[in-house]
């Protein structure tokens, strides 16, 4: 689908070919262009080998870019590269000669030479496709070994965790006894003080008591026999012991 560099198509950007304007037309912001391969042979890769025509669609946005589309599904385009890798064609195709690129084939180094003979067999998207899995290889790997140092460090936190867990436990044990001793230790001072204070504390209220009951009671018969001389007969109160005036 053509060349990613915008210095092979002698551009400054791919910007470039996108249609700038002219006097009577006005300037695009994108360009755009569909290949339509006849695939009844059914010699596409996989997973278009069953599609009968292939769109392969390119787009450019002025400012975002190049997006690529296969049959309408939008597609990364190393996948159009490979596409067009397996049927030994594409941008750099040895089916396509540009100029002075014979003349660079017979000065190529037997790397380059290989590599031009490599797309021109049509092992070229094996290699790709080989240099892929390798990267993604690669990347299970790394992850593999990220993994296993998350899982060392997991483990070691695991161990702390379950070193807390018991030092918290054995904690709330002690914590639990702690309370329970206290409680006993009152208990035991309360129960040691109680006969000490208690029985003065009831000798000094009872006397107390006798004190001004023994003020009180004479005053109380002189109030009882006054009133039984006033009304007549004799009133009984709570106390007295005053024997009523004769008649």
């Amino acid at each position: 689908m053509g060349a990613n560099s915008a210095k092979a198509m002698r551009g400054q950007g791919m910007d470039d070919v996108i249609f700038a304007g002219a006097s009577g037309r006005p300037p695009r912001n994108h360009a755009e262009v569909t290949l339509t391969i006849d695939n009844t042979a059914g010699r596409a890769p996989q997973p278009f080998t069953d599609a009968a025509v292939l769109q392969v669609t390119r787009r450019i946005d002025r400012g975002q870019g190049s997006t690529y589309r296969i049959n309408g599904k939008e597609v990364r385009a190393r996948d159009v590269q490979l596409l067009f890798a397996d049927a030994s064609t594409g941008a750099n195709s040895p089916a396509l000669v540009r100029q002075g690129q014979i003349s660079e084939l017979i000065a190529a180094k037997p790397h380059n030479r290989r590599r031009i003979l490599e797309e021109a067999g049509g092992v070229a998207g094996l290699h790709t496709r080989r240099h892929e899995a390798e990267l993604r290889l690669k990347a299970a790997e790394t992850n593999l070994d990220r993994l296993d140092d998350i899982g060392r460090e997991l483990e070691s936190t695991l161990v702390r965790l379950r070193r807390e867990a018991r030092h918290a436990e054995k904690y709330k044990k002690i914590s639990a006894e702690i309370r329970a001793l206290q409680a006993a230790l009152i208990w035991v001072r309360w129960n040691d003080a109680r006969p000490r204070f208690w029985p003065s504390t009831l000798i000094v209220a009872r006397s107390s008591m006798n004190s001004r009951s023994r003020r009180v009671r004479p005053a109380l018969r002189r109030i009882c026999a006054c009133r039984g001389m006033a009304a007549g007969s004799f009133w009984r109160t709570p106390g007295c012991s005053a024997s009523p005036p004769p008649r």
